[in-house]
C-alpha cells in the first residue's frame, strides 16, 4: 500500500474499524502488526506532511469478550436500542401487571401460537395478558409474505402500543407445533413488543463471527439472539428450538417490569412441561414450592444441574435446559443412562435410576438414591443420606464419613485436605484418604486402605486387609482378634524412617505396658522364631511376615498378624503399644 502526503485510504473488513497511527519520525520501511477497535469503518488513516512512504502490515482483530447474563440482559433492555439511536422502553405496568392483546386477525393456528408464546412470557415474567377484540396494547397480524416483525409506538420510555406481525406462510413453512421455529418466532417478536431488543447490533440478518460483539451470543442465553447453538461456535450446546424465554431474557424482563411470584406451588418439570417432539431448549422459572425435574423416561446419559443460572444436558442434548436466577429446584430424577446429577444449596432428593450414575448433593442435607447400577456419591455434609441396595458403589466425601449405615456402598474416597475420618462396613471396602491427616478404619471384610498424603492412622479391622500409608508418617493399628487365616493385614509401603505399627494390648495381651515397645520384646530373624522368652513381636526377614508370640517359645505360641516387605531394617522403635 502506498501513501502520499495528505492522502487518506480506507479498506473494508467485516464492517469494523481499525486505525493505524504512525509516529512523525517514521520515514523508513517498517512491518507493523495492527490491532484496533470495532467502531465505524475499517480505516488506515495517516496524515503526513511533505513525504511519501510505503509499508506492509497485518490486522489482528481483538478477541471478543464473554458476556455475563447481566450484561446480555442489559444489552437487551438498553444496548440494542442505543445502537439504533433510541432508548429503553416498557409498558406502563408493574410486576405481575396485565397487558391487553388482540389476536383476532390471526388464523386459528396463529392464535394458538400467540397464546402459547404469551403463556411462555407469563411463566417467565409473571406478566398477565388479557385478550380483547378491540383496542389493545399489543395487536397481532399475519399480513405479508414470509414476514416476521414487531414495532412499537413509544412516548419517552413508555410503550403506548406494539404490533406483532408473523405471516401465515411463515408458520406454515416452519411448522405448526410448539417444537418449531414458528413458536420461537412468536416468543421472539413478543419480546420486542414488551421492550427487548436483539442480543447484538443487528437487525434482519447477521453472521456469527462478523456481527456478534461477544462470544456467547446465542439462543442458549437469549431467544432474542440471531445465532443458533449451531451457528455459535463458542457455546457448548446442541441445536434445539427455543420454547421459552431463556436465562438472560428472564433477567431482562425483570429489569423492565420487576419480579413477582411464578409457579409457586409444587411443580414437576419434564419435556411435556414445554413441548416435546423435536429437539427443544427451555428455561425453568419458579419461585416457590417443592419442585422436581423428572427425566426418568430418558435412556441416554444425562447431566442435570439444579443450580440457578446453569444449563443441563437432557434427553440426548447438550446445554438445553436452563434454570433462571433465583429458581430453586429441590429434586431431580434421572433415567436409565449413566447420569450425572448435581444438587444445589438446599436439601435435595437426587434419584439416578438405572445406570452407573454420579450424584453430587453439594450444599444442604441431601438424599441420594443411585438406584440400579454401580453408582458414585459425592457428599459434602455429614447429614447426607444414601439410599442404595445394588451395584458396587462409591462415595466421595469432604467430611468425616462412615459406611456402616450404607450397607451397599463399597468404596469411600475422602476429598480435600481436611483432617477427616473414613470408616468402612462389613463389605470388602476400598478406603482412600485425602491430603489431610486421616483415620481410616476398614471394620470388617477384606479391605484396601490407602492413606494418601498426610499423617494417617490405618485400622484394617477384621479381614485380610491391604494397607498403604502413602506419603507421611503413618500408623498401622492392629486392634482386632488375631487369626492367621482370616485376619492378616499386608502393609505395602512401611517406612522404617517414618511409620509405626500400633499394637492394642487388649489383643496382644503379653504386652501389658503401653508406650514404646521394650527392646527385649522384638526380634528379627530369617527363621521368624523366638530366641528367648522375652520375644513377643517377631519379624521374619526373608518373607516379611510379622508374628506375635505370646510366650517367647520357639516351639509354639506365635501367630502371624501382618505381612511387610522382606528385608526391612525393623527395630523395636517401629512399634507402639496402645
Amino acid at each position: 500500500m502506498s501513501r502520499s502526503q495528505n492522502s487518506v485510504d480506507a479498506f473494508e473488513m467485516h464492517e469494523r474499524s481499525y486505525d493505524l497511527q504512525v509516529a512523525d519520525d517514521a520515514f523508513r520501511s517498517e512491518h507493523r502488526e495492527l490491532s484496533a477497535d470495532e467502531d465505524g469503518t475499517d480505516r488506515l488513516n495517516d496524515a503526513f506532511a511533505a513525504f511519501s512512504m510505503s509499508f506492509a502490515g497485518t490486522v489482528t482483530k481483538a478477541a471478543l469478550p464473554i458476556y455475563t447474563n447481566d450484561q446480555i440482559a442489559a444489552y437487551l433492555t438498553d444496548g440494542f436500542w442505543n445502537s439504533e439511536g433510541e432508548s429503553w422502553r416498557k409498558f406502563a405496568v408493574s410486576a405481575g401487571g396485565t397487558i391487553t392483546v388482540n389476536i383476532a386477525a390471526l388464523t386459528a393456528a396463529g392464535q394458538q401460537f400467540a397464546k402459547w408464546a404469551l403463556a411462555a412470557w407469563t411463566a417467565a415474567s409473571g406478566l398477565k395478558f388479557s385478550y380483547t377484540t378491540g383496542s389493545a396494547q399489543i395487536t397481532f397480524d399475519d399480513a405479508g409474505s414470509y414476514e416476521a416483525w414487531s414495532s412499537s409506538t413509544t412516548s419517552g420510555n413508555t410503550i403506548i402500543s406494539s404490533e406483532v406481525n408473523i405471516s401465515t406462510d411463515w408458520i406454515n413453512y416452519y411448522g405448526l407445533t410448539k417444537d418449531t421455529y414458528s413458536m420461537q418466532t412468536y416468543i421472539h417478536e413478543i419480546g420486542h413488543a414488551l421492550g427487548l431488543g436483539h442480543a447484538g447490533p443487528y437487525n434482519g440478518t447477521a453472521t456469527y463471527g462478523t456481527d456478534n460483539i461477544y462470544l456467547n451470543d446465542s439462543w442458549q442465553a437469549t431467544i432474542m439472539s440471531y445465532f443458533s447453538q449451531y451457528d455459535n461456535t463458542y457455546v457448548d450446546a446442541d441445536f434445539a428450538w427455543i420454547v421459552t424465554p431463556m436465562i438472560a431474557d428472564v433477567l431482562a424482563i425483570r429489569d423492565l417490569y420487576g419480579t413477582t411470584a411464578i409457579n409457586s406451588g409444587n411443580t414437576t418439570y419434564s419435556y411435556s412441561s414445554f413441548a416435546g417432539g423435536d429437539p427443544i431448549a427451555a428455561t425453568i422459572v419458579d419461585t416457590g414450592g417443592v419442585d422436581t425435574i423428572d427425566f426418568s423416561w430418558v435412556s441416554v446419559a444425562q447431566r442435570i444441574d439444579l443450580n440457578p443460572e446453569t444449563y443441563s444436558d437432557t434427553a440426548g442434548l447438550v446445554g438445553n435446559l436452563g434454570i433462571a436466577r433465583g429458581t430453586i429446584i429441590e429434586n431431580a430424577i434421572g433415567g436409565s443412562g449413566n447420569d450425572r446429577i448435581y444438587g444445589n444449596a438446599v436439601a435435595n432428593v437426587l434419584t439416578g435410576g438405572a445406570g452407573n450414575d454420579v450424584l453430587d448433593g453439594r450444599g444442604g442435607t441431601d438424599t441420594l438414591n443411585g438406584g440400579a447400577g454401580n453408582d458414585t456419591y459425592i457428599m459434602s455434609a455429614t447429614g447426607d443420606k444414601i439410599v442404595d441396595a445394588s451395584g458396587v458403589d462409591k462415595i466421595y466425601a469432604s467430611v468425616t464419613m462412615s459406611l456402616v449405615s450404607y450397607t451397599a456402598v463399597e468404596h469411600l474416597v475422602l476429598t480435600g485436605s481436611g483432617n477427616v475420618s473414613g470408616t468402612g462396613n462389613g463389605l470388602a471396602n476400598i478406603l482412600n484418604g485425602n491430603g489431610g491427616n486421616n483415620m481410616l478404619n476398614g471394620v470388617g471384610g477384606n479391605d484396601t486402605i490407602n492413606g494418601g498424603v498426610g499423617t494417617d492412622r490405618l485400622y484394617g479391622g477384621l479381614g485380610n486387609d491391604k494397607l498403604t500409608g502413602g506419603v507421611g508418617a503413618d500408623a498401622f493399628v492392629f486392634n482386632t482378634t488375631l487369626n492367621s487365616s482370616t485376619n492378616v493385614d499386608t502393609i505395602t509401603d512401611f517406612s522404617v524412617a517414618d511409620d509405626t505399627v500400633w499394637l492394642e494390648n487388649a489383643v496382644f495381651k503379653s504386652l501389658t505396658k503401653t508406650g514404646a515397645l521394650a527392646s527385649s520384646a522384638f526380634y528379627a530373624s530369617a527363621a521368624g522364631l523366638a530366641h528367648d522368652s522375652n520375644d513377643r513381636i517377631i519379624y521374619e526377614t526373608d518373607t516379611g511376615n510379622l508374628y506375635y508370640d505370646s510366650n517367647g517359645s520357639a516351639a509354639g505360641g506365635r501367630i502371624m498378624f501382618a505381612h511387610l516387605k522382606a528385608g526391612l531394617a525393623l527395630t523395636y522403635q517401629d512399634f507402639l503399644v496402645v
